[in-house]
Protein backbone atom coordinates (compact mmCIF):
# COMPACT_ATOMS: atom_id res chain seq x y z
CA UNK A 1 0.00 0.00 0.00
CA UNK A 2 0.79 3.93 -0.44
CA UNK A 3 4.46 4.47 1.44
CA UNK A 4 4.37 8.21 2.57
CA UNK A 5 7.31 10.13 3.88
CA UNK A 6 5.38 10.50 7.33
CA UNK A 7 6.43 7.62 9.79
CA UNK A 8 4.12 5.54 11.77
CA UNK A 9 4.85 7.44 14.53
CA UNK A 10 4.09 11.28 13.25
CA UNK A 11 0.89 9.10 11.70
CA UNK A 12 -0.12 8.09 15.15
CA UNK A 13 0.47 11.43 16.30
CA UNK A 14 -1.54 13.20 13.79
CA UNK A 15 -4.36 11.08 14.65
CA UNK A 16 -4.10 11.24 18.48
CA UNK A 17 -5.41 14.91 17.47
CA UNK A 18 -8.26 13.57 15.91
CA UNK A 19 -11.04 12.20 18.38
CA UNK A 20 -14.35 14.28 17.95
CA UNK A 21 -17.15 12.59 17.34
CA UNK A 22 -17.57 14.60 14.17
CA UNK A 23 -14.70 13.33 12.68
CA UNK A 24 -15.61 9.92 13.11
CA UNK A 25 -18.93 10.40 11.56
CA UNK A 26 -17.56 12.00 8.75
CA UNK A 27 -15.30 8.81 8.37
CA UNK A 28 -18.45 6.66 8.75
CA UNK A 29 -20.62 8.56 6.30
CA UNK A 30 -17.64 8.37 3.73
CA UNK A 31 -17.42 4.39 4.55
CA UNK A 32 -21.15 3.39 4.68
CA UNK A 33 -20.86 4.89 0.67
CA UNK A 34 -18.44 2.58 -0.49
CA UNK A 35 -19.42 -0.79 2.06
CA UNK A 36 -22.61 -1.38 2.18
CA UNK A 37 -22.60 -3.68 5.16
CA UNK A 38 -20.39 -0.57 7.43
CA UNK A 39 -23.31 -0.40 9.75
CA UNK A 40 -23.63 -3.80 10.73
CA UNK A 41 -19.86 -3.46 12.25
CA UNK A 42 -19.20 -3.22 15.88
CA UNK A 43 -17.83 0.36 16.81
CA UNK A 44 -14.94 -0.92 18.06
CA UNK A 45 -14.12 -2.62 14.34
CA UNK A 46 -15.11 0.77 12.99
CA UNK A 47 -12.83 2.59 15.03
CA UNK A 48 -9.84 -0.10 14.16
CA UNK A 49 -10.95 0.62 10.27
CA UNK A 50 -10.59 4.53 10.36
CA UNK A 51 -6.91 4.01 12.76
CA UNK A 52 -6.20 1.37 9.52
CA UNK A 53 -7.01 3.72 6.69
CA UNK A 54 -5.73 7.46 8.32
CA UNK A 55 -2.22 4.94 8.96
CA UNK A 56 -2.34 4.34 5.58
CA UNK A 57 -3.44 7.24 3.45
CA UNK A 58 -1.22 9.51 1.11
CA UNK A 59 0.26 12.07 2.67
CA UNK A 60 -1.27 14.68 0.90
CA UNK A 61 -4.63 13.27 2.51
CA UNK A 62 -3.47 13.52 6.02
CA UNK A 63 -1.43 16.70 5.79
CA UNK A 64 -5.20 18.13 4.75
CA UNK A 65 -6.89 16.72 7.31
CA UNK A 66 -4.31 17.95 10.22
CA UNK A 67 -4.75 21.52 8.40
CA UNK A 68 -8.42 21.35 7.84
CA UNK A 69 -10.18 18.88 9.39
CA UNK A 70 -12.60 15.82 8.16
CA UNK A 71 -15.57 18.94 7.59
CA UNK A 72 -13.69 20.41 4.51
CA UNK A 73 -15.31 19.08 1.07
CA UNK A 74 -12.22 17.94 -0.50
CA UNK A 75 -10.56 16.23 2.41
CA UNK A 76 -13.86 14.13 2.37
CA UNK A 77 -13.84 13.59 -1.33
CA UNK A 78 -10.34 12.85 -1.75
CA UNK A 79 -10.87 10.33 1.34
CA UNK A 80 -13.67 8.95 -0.50
CA UNK A 81 -11.43 8.12 -3.68
CA UNK A 82 -8.51 7.16 -1.79
CA UNK A 83 -10.73 4.27 -0.30
CA UNK A 84 -12.96 3.51 -3.31
CA UNK A 85 -9.71 2.93 -5.31
CA UNK A 86 -8.47 0.74 -2.52
CA UNK A 87 -11.54 -1.00 -1.67
CA UNK A 88 -9.86 -4.36 -1.93
CA UNK A 89 -6.95 -3.30 -0.05
CA UNK A 90 -9.14 -2.20 2.80
CA UNK A 91 -11.41 -4.87 2.71
CA UNK A 92 -8.23 -7.69 3.09
CA UNK A 93 -6.53 -5.72 6.05
CA UNK A 94 -9.61 -5.28 7.89
CA UNK A 95 -11.03 -8.85 6.88
CA UNK A 96 -14.52 -7.68 8.03
CA UNK A 97 -15.82 -6.76 4.05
Amino acid sequence: MYKGNYSQETRLKMISILGDQDDFDYLHDILIEIYDNFHNLKDENKIKIYIDLLLSAPDNILGDIYSFGFSDTVVRDNIYEFVSNNKEYFSKITGLF
